[in-house]
């Protein structure tokens, strides 16, 4: 029996929830990033650098199909596919459902991307289900080079 679906997942810049409404937030919603370079000064990212310093925010919203008088126990895990579809775990996590709670958001906070080379990435969300990690969502990020030559 399926215990739990994601409604949704996004990745933005930054989220804030209000404290009396609960009422979240999501701001600058990222779907792609592109790298601008100048080529009259010296080289900030390329393709052999390790990460992308772009700080932003994996938020998820979930809603479960069991008994809302027992905590629900869950294991997420999020891995990266990079353009050459080698895909990387970059993170797993637990997470419980409170007595009473039938919906609720993850919010996780990333510093950056592992980067390898420009072009799509796609975030991949695993939930654990009778002890085998299922893939639930998908979230495509596009990372472009933009080149600027300055006179």
């Amino acid at each position: 029996m399926k215990k739990i679906k994601n409604i949704w997942s996004i990745i933005c810049r930054s989220s804030s929830v209000d404290i009396d409404t609960n009422i979240i937030s999501l701001f600058e919603i990222v779907e792609e990033i592109t790298i601008t370079s100048n080529l009259n000064t010296p080289n900030q990212i390329s393709e052999r650098s390790n990460i992308v310093p772009f700080p932003f925010e994996l938020v998820s919203f979930w809603e479960r199909f069991t008994d809302v008088k027992d905590v629900l126990s869950l294991k997420m895990k999020i891995s990266v596919v990079n353009p050459s579809e080698e895909e990387k775990e970059q993170a797993q996590l637990s997470f419980n459902f409170p007595v009473g709670k039938k919906r609720m958001r993850v919010r996780i906070k990333v510093p950056g991307l592992s980067f390898t080379k420009y072009g799509l990435y796609t975030f991949k969300i695993y939930l654990e289900e009778d002890n085998k990690f299922n893939l639930v969502q998908e979230i495509p990020l596009e990372i472009k080079s933009e080149v600027k030559i300055q006179k």
